[in-house]
């Protein structure tokens, strides 16, 4: 029989003062005098533990103080967070929890205020980033992000009764970081590709992104819900010949909204070839596997010398174990990397491109509806529920008064 590793404490009896009491992480927690109040204490405990399905988790109104590594275990660990979390806001806290935890390892959450909240940001102003061979610093947002994030764990223990509120409101007075009064670099405003830098890129770019970055420049798309399409989702079902896009999980879900993205003639002719390929209709339309494959394919196409038998078996086996642990759907970091890689390769060749990322192609998409259709118009094809948010996004101000300027100027 399979042993269970998240089963619920049982309710004992300590016979020397006839009280009840259950065992959690090694520490005994009172239940009451034995029968009728240990029982109604005993129902309300495991109705809590079910609820936050963490073992470690207890409150603070227990004699035992709680350590940052055990408020930080419930919080990982809690399904609410996985669920509701984007991801994010998940990498950020777990970037904050490891740094925090090599910092302080054995630190209870009550002695964790403003001065040990101040250290841990100064250790990510003076460390940095690695990525690869790559060293960089963090840029004044991001940091305040970090801090933010260190809060919002130290908030849900205040709601889970992990931490005292008295410790998360100290937590409040660091004031975050101010432009022009740190030496954190700052980073650049997202603005709106253009067509000049975008279309000589498209080439260099496998079939599988060059098809993505077409369908952000229609649909203006976030590249998130882009990434997580699948057949399934889309209803191709309506007499006007207009498909229905509504993402299983998009950035505003948590907050109760709805997102639905029309696809016209223009969306459908570059999906129908990859929706003809599936054969599932959970399956996602764009994944690393076919990328994989593509670029594969691109490499054997260049290739000068004869392809002898002895590769052909190498390459059955190479597509046995380099398709095992790859994602079930490609990545935004994936499509970044595709679209920066496509314009070093278009700058190698002497092209003068300007540098842009998969966002900058909904700024642009925006922008361009607003300027034809107008603002309204836009903020519809944005998915924004306030005029306010798009107008975040939508450059035609911008643009109109440079034309006023050559115009008139």
């Amino acid at each position: 029989m399979p042993k269970l590793h998240n089963r619920p404490p049982k309710l004992c009896l300590k016979k020397s003062n006839q009280t009840g009491f259950v065992n959690v992480d090694g520490r005994q927690i009172y239940m009451g005098k034995w029968g009728s109040e240990a029982d109604a204490k005993y129902r309300a405990f495991i109705a809590e533990w079910a609820s936050c399905n963490v073992p470690a988790c207890r409150s603070q109104t227990s004699s035992q103080k709680i350590t940052l590594a055990e408020l930080f275990s419930a919080y990982v660990l809690h399904p609410q967070n996985a669920e509701h979390l984007n991801e994010a806001d998940m990498l950020r806290a777990k970037l904050v929890i490891r740094t925090i935890l090599s910092i302080y390892p054995t630190t209870f959450v009550d002695d964790f205020g403003p001065l040990q909240l101040e250290a841990v940001r100064d250790y990510f102003f003076r460390e940095g980033y690695t990525r690869g061979n790559k060293r960089g610093k963090y840029s004044r947002g991001y940091l305040n992000k970090l801090v933010n994030a260190i809060r919002s764990i130290f908030a849900w223990g205040v709601s889970r009764l992990l931490v005292k509120r008295d410790t998360y409101e100290t937590l409040k007075y660091l004031k975050p970081l101010l432009e022009g009064h740190c030496s954190a670099p700052e980073t650049t405003k997202r603005d709106n590709a253009e067509d000049k830098d975008i279309i000589p890129v498209l080439p260099y770019l496998l079939p599988m992104y060059r098809t993505m970055i077409e369908l952000l420049c229609i649909t203006a798309m976030r590249p998130s819900e882009l990434c997580r399409m699948r057949a399934c989702d889309i209803d191709r079902s309506r007499d006007d010949g207009i498909w229905l896009y509504t993402p299983s999980t998009h950035k505003t879900k948590a907050k109760g909204k709805q997102r639905i993205v029309a696809l016209g003639v223009h969306s459908q002719k570059l999906l129908v070839p990859i929706l003809a390929s599936k054969t599932c209709g959970i399956e996602y339309l764009f994944t690393p596997e076919q990328a994989r494959r593509e670029q594969w394919e691109r490499q054997r196409a260049k290739r000068k010398s004869m392809i002898t038998p002895s590769q052909l078996k190498r390459d059955a086996k190479r597509i046995r174990t380099r398709f095992l642990n790859l994602n079930d759907h490609v990545q935004v970091a994936s499509l970044s990397r595709a679209v920066s890689r496509g314009i070093k390769l278009a700058q190698k060749d002497g092209l003068q491109i300007t540098a842009w990322t998969p966002y900058c192609i909904r700024h642009k998409a925006i922008t361009d509806m607003a300027l034809v259709e107008g603002p309204v118009a836009s903020q519809r094809i944005a998915g924004h529920s306030n005029l306010n948010t798009t107008n975040i996004y939508n450059h035609a101000a911008l643009q109109e008064a440079i034309t006023l300027a050559k115009k008139y100027g």
